[in-house]
């Protein structure tokens, strides 16, 4: 449950990391004009020539960005300074962001719209149906085998697929690649036929025919799609383009890989439910073959038999169920006497029936003891798959010992008795 919690609020803290740029307030215009970088003093000096009272600005850049996404700052030419609020962090770039959402916008709805046409989202649910696969059949072996060690180490084997995971959808940037252009390029041979997005002034995007693109838009392509804007595009506007191109495709593709991971731990967690039942059953296993020397050899015994005679696996079955619930039965008991509370209320439900919680468990304790130790390991079963000493009334009454307490333990033990 710890685990299940952690992971729902790691996959929380993910999502909110990834849908924040990592600043604080607006981006803001501050100055604009050539600027002069000292590194040594990690300082910038600007001719602004958008303020005409203070002409000549420095600003400190220890917390500062020379250009957005790839772009490569030239202080041999103009430059913007932007800030982000009050905040000392800021940016410095060629790329005027009063024109960005000519294009920005499409930029987004096009990184978006190729990640659903990428092989990603169906690539990732099959890999979460067969992650729960192999999980599941892996959960079976173990139980079939009774190995207790290789359980452990399939839980362990889960929580370190986790981690990986979240790393693998954390630094997914590095190997999810960018587009691949590393800027829109002009087109000049479109197809008459092709399809092709467009922006308008307005911000309203539709797909057009080329033929019935607008002359006043500027056509580009992207990862093999046309699109039109209605301004030409600069150098730094174009790796910008592209860069928030990028971050939409990352952005969706963290969402969508969390989003995943939220479906495979539902998963597991399923899986582990379902087979949670077995897990019981084979720790009542465990539990006689560490009580009892010679349970492996019954248990061999009935097993060998069930393969001979296929028309008495029934009634193998209910003496096994029978054995393998009074265990249970008693191992409960000695989990509940941890917890003087809750066995006083136990005693008093029992004392009510008219049955002695202590007695009833000494009885249960008895048969076990009448089934495993005062028999032999090579007088484990007779011809009819039952265990030795007058057991055939025993099998009988195991189908009530599954459903009643008494009808189960209590009434084996003295069926057993009368039997020896």
């Amino acid at each position: 449950m710890k685990l299940k919690i952690l992971i729902i609020l790691g996959v929380l803290l993910l999502v909110g990391v990834s849908c924040r740029d990592g600043h604080d307030g607006p981006l803001q215009k501050e100055a604009y004009g050539l600027a002069v970088y000292s590194p040594d003093e990690k300082t910038l000096t600007i001719q602004d020539e958008l303020d005409t009272t203070e002409v000549r600005k420095k600003y400190p850049t220890d917390y500062a960005s020379f250009g957005f996404g790839d772009e490569k700052v030239d202080l041999t030419q103009k430059v913007y300074v932007y800030f982000y609020g009050n905040s000392l962090e800021m940016v410095v770039s060629h790329l005027d962001i009063d024109r960005a959402p000519n294009y920005q916008l499409l930029a987004y709805r096009l990184g978006l719209r190729h990640f659903w046409h990428s092989l990603w989202p169906y690539l990732m649910p099959v890999a979460v149906v067969l992650l729960c696969l192999g999980y599941y059949c892996r959960y079976r072996y173990v139980l079939r085998r009774f190995d207790v060690k290789k359980g452990l180490n399939l839980v362990r084997q889960a929580h370190l697929l986790f981690l990986a995971l979240f790393i693998v959808g954390w630094f997914n940037q590095s190997w999810l690649g960018k587009s691949d252009n590393p800027v829109p390029a002009a087109l000049a041979d479109v197809q008459a036929d092709e399809t092709v997005c467009c922006l308008d002034d307005n911000g309203e995007i539709a797909f057009l025919p080329a033929a019935f693109v607008p002359e006043n838009l500027a056509v580009y392509r992207q990862n093999g799609e046309a699109f039109a804007v209605a301004i030409t595009l600069t150098d730094s506007e174009r790796i910008y383009f592209r860069s928030t191109y990028d971050e939409a495709q990352t952005i969706l593709f963290r969402l969508y890989w969390w989003g995943m991971l939220l479906l495979l731990s539902s998963g597991l967690l399923f899986v582990a439910m379902l087979m949670r039942p077995r897990i019981a059953r084979v720790m009542v296993v465990l539990g006689l073959i560490e009580r009892y020397s010679n349970a492996t050899e019954w248990l061999c015994s009935v097993s060998k038999k069930m393969e001979e005679h296929p028309e008495k696996r029934l009634s193998l079955l209910l003496e096994m169920d029978r054995r393998l619930f009074t265990e249970m039965v008693l191992h409960s008991y000695e989990e509940l006497k941890k917890d003087p509370k809750a066995l006083r209320e136990v005693e008093e439900k029992f004392a009510a029936s008219g049955v002695s919680l202590s007695q009833f468990m000494t009885e249960a304790e008895n048969y076990l003891k009448s089934a495993f130790e005062t028999v032999k390991p090579e007088e484990n079963g007779t011809e009819d798959g039952n265990p030795a000493g007058g057991n055939s009334e025993t099998t009988g009454g195991s189908a009530d010992g599954d459903n009643n307490d008494s009808g189960g333990a209590n009434g084996g033990s003295a069926d057993k008795k009368g039997g020896a």
